[in-house]
């Protein structure tokens, strides 16, 4: 069956970038998604639009396609009692490469690797890990089938017929797309507050993991 939109597609793939496996949907734990409703990185949609069950193939995303070019606003130093919770500095958040949820002054979740650590400070980097880097997806289109939609050409899903499957993964696409607008806005607020003012740093908080 061919992949178009409103198919539900079950499929493996393998990404790398730098030469390292970055993502991976093995066969034992397959991606499903509902094509065309932006579930996926446009790019990935784009490729797959049109291909038969069975198909395997590959392609390469850039960063326009996917996760921005890095930005080195994006990396700065902050207090190291940033990373103190209950008034205690967790050092067991304290290891450089980890990524952890910060919070920021207006409350908002980012998410921050840590570079390095110094005496008094901490160098946190809340760009995309995969920011900047091109990434080789080598893909797999296991199998296809329609929607259950009765709302043709709407976009939404009539509640009786849909499948629970088809549920599930409608509502992670949701909460994945809401927890990157919030982390993208938070980054956006934070470098904003950063070029007025470097004290802004200090309105960064580690939350509990």
């Amino acid at each position: 069956m061919k992949i178009e939109k409103n198919k539900v597609v079950v499929l493996t793939y393998t990404a790398q970038a730098d030469g390292l496996t970055v993502d991976h949907a093995p066969e034992n734990r397959p991606l499903d998604y509902i094509q065309g409703f932006h579930m996926l990185i446009p790019k990935f949609e784009e490729e797959l639009e049109g291909k038969e069950d069975g198909d395997s193939f590959a392609f390469e995303v850039g960063p326009a396609d996917a996760y921005g070019e890095y930005d080195p606003a994006h990396r700065f130093d902050i207090p190291k009692d940033s990373f103190s919770v209950d008034g205690k500095l967790r050092e067991d958040l304290l290891v450089e490469g980890r990524v952890i949820p910060m919070l920021n002054g207006a409350g908002e979740v980012c998410m921050a690797q840590i570079i390095e650590i110094k005496d008094s400070d901490v160098t946190v980097d809340f760009n995309h890990p995969m920011a900047g880097k091109n990434c080789a997806r080598a893909c797999t289109a296991s199998s296809s089938r329609p929607r259950s939609i009765t709302a043709a050409g709407t976009g939404k899903a009539d509640a009786a017929t849909t499948t629970a499957k088809e549920k599930a993964i409608a509502t992670g696409t949701r909460a994945r797309k809401a927890k990157g607008a919030a982390i993208t806005a938070a980054m956006k607020t934070k470098v904003a507050a950063m070029a007025m003012a470097k004290a802004a740093a200090t309105t960064l908080k580690a939350t509990d993991p």
